[in-house]
């Protein structure tokens, strides 16, 4: 008989946050190629205004929507964000953005700290002193 701390069931599978991901680069992905097809015309200004809902959908989407709710992928696979201290508080933008360029730094050997930490939080929520959790009905 084995002892845990904490119900193993809490927090979600590998492929649970993989797919996650996945439907969120999906809808990313099919966001900037409408921003891209979008008429906005020629010249520099509609350039700089193309170029500047690219940034901001790739380097905010996540934060912002984890800060006050969920993305796709979260809400598509049950899963939140939440802060490592307490596990029903939600995580300010800052912190989530700085999960959000670990994440993009360090890719998918970011997750392969998972099955040896508590929690199995991934190196990106070891920065930003975040947890997965499934979402509590």
């Amino acid at each position: 008989m084995t002892f845990t701390p904490f119900p193993i069931e809490r927090y979600p599978t590998l492929l649970r946050r993989y797919l996650s991901s996945l439907a969120d680069g999906f809808l990313v992905f099919a966001l900037l190629l409408v921003i891209g097809l979008l008429p906005l015309g020629e010249g520099d200004i509609q350039g700089r205004l193309r170029l500047s809902l690219f940034v901001f959908l790739l380097v905010w989407y996540e934060p912002v929507l984890t800060s006050h709710w969920c993305t796709f992928g979260q809400w598509l696979t049950g899963i939140r964000v939440r802060s490592d201290k307490d596990e029903s508080a939600q995580v300010g933008v800052l912190r989530l953005l700085l999960r959000t360029v670990m994440k993009g730094l360090l890719g998918w050997i970011s997750f392969f700290s998972m099955p040896f930490t508590d929690k199995r939080r991934a190196l990106h929520d070891l920065a930003a002193g975040t947890v997965v959790v499934h979402k509590r009905d």
